[in-house]
């Protein structure tokens, strides 16, 4: 009984000693890493910015590549989430969420992982001459914690950098790596690449419109979707998009179209489909719309050279709101040829 007395004592008093080392020692911390990667900004954000792409270079994937994986209907940028779990004890359960995204320019993250609170991830990406400065920063805070484990966070703190450093390393090497061995696709004055697409569902409108009243008819449409979504509390999934079956002189048969989290029934015009996974060939365009039309031929011409066989009609989605952003030289398009190798 007296051991049991005397352990408790010295457990107690260990507990006491590190609660009154801990009110000394910092509450929160920051870890950063940086690498340069002989590649355009526009060219690394797609890789981070969306969650499908990480498994490229995540040196988590790498510790474990049966990491199970879920995904929320946010396809990229501000609401995507990714859902981890894995039996690997350096890589373990948490979610990741995109709470703030700027083109070209910045993602931040919320990481939740289990028993271990809340911590910040955000990649900066500064443009240089030959490429890219791109920095991973690590931000972790006791304030929105638990106050019975603060104490013990603290205590792990000032070590965390053992830790998340070797990883953060690892990860921008990687990135590094993929990126300058998958040197860009130019396609006239534009950059390009070839990105895996998993596929989304959508609601849309089709119609045949004559070029001039393309702009007008398609803002009528997007604000016909949008309040139908409504209507079914239905949430939109990402940015609105065209989908371009063909052109007869002046003539242009378009879709509207509205990525959304589910497939529903609606009443004509208004109709729900469905783009399947497939490859694409993805033209990162800048640009006012009326001068996006030299591109198609090109994209088509760079497809069949490498001896791709396209898989639909091409589309266009929109990233820039022309009622905000009155420059039509700052206007971003991603214009997507469908293929199969």
């Amino acid at each position: 009984m007296k051991l049991l007395k005397y352990t408790g004592i010295a457990l107690a008093s260990l507990f006491l000693i590190l609660l009154i080392v801990s009110i000394f020692l910092p509450s929160e911390k920051t870890i950063e890493r940086s690498i340069h990667i002989n590649a355009k900004p526009a060219r690394i954000f797609p890789l981070i910015n969306e969650f499908k792409q990480w498994n490229k270079w995540s040196p988590w994937h790498q510790k474990d590549t049966n990491t199970q994986y879920t995904y929320n209907n946010v396809e990229s940028g501000k609401g995507a989430t990714l859902t981890y779990k894995s039996a690997h004890s350096e890589v373990g359960h948490g979610v990741l969420t995109i709470h703030n995204s700027s083109l070209d320019s910045l993602v931040e993250l919320t990481l939740e992982m289990d028993n271990a609170g809340k911590a910040t991830r955000t990649f900066l990406l500064q443009e240089t001459d030959s490429g890219t400065n791109l920095t991973w920063r690590f931000y972790k805070t006791t304030k929105d914690m638990p106050i019975y484990v603060v104490p013990f966070t603290k205590l792990i703190l000032p070590f965390i950098e053992n830790f998340v450093g070797p990883d953060y390393e690892s990860g921008l090497a990687n990135l590094k790596r993929y990126m300058e061995a998958n040197p860009v696709i130019s396609i006239g004055d534009f950059d390009a690449e070839i990105r895996d697409f998993s596929g989304l569902n959508y609601v849309g409108i089709r119609s045949k419109i004559k070029g001039e009243n393309i702009s007008a008819t398609l803002e009528i449409f997007y604000a016909n979707l949008l309040e139908e979504l409504k209507k079914k509390n239905i949430k939109t999934s990402g940015n609105p998009f065209t989908i371009n079956y063909f052109a007869r002189g002046d003539t242009f048969d378009i879709m509207a179209a509205i990525p959304c989290d589910e497939p529903n029934s609606y009443n004509p015009p208004i109709v729900s489909g469905n783009l399947p996974a497939n490859k694409w060939l993805v033209i990162k365009y800048l640009g006012a719309y009326n001068q996006i039309g030299t591109l198609y031929s090109k994209g088509f011409e760079y497809l069949a050279h490498q001896n791709y066989k396209p898989v639909g009609a091409p589309m266009e989605f929109y990233f820039t709101d022309p009622k905000t952003e009155l420059d039509s030289n700052k206007w971003y398009t991603e214009l997507v040829f469908p293929f199969m190798e």
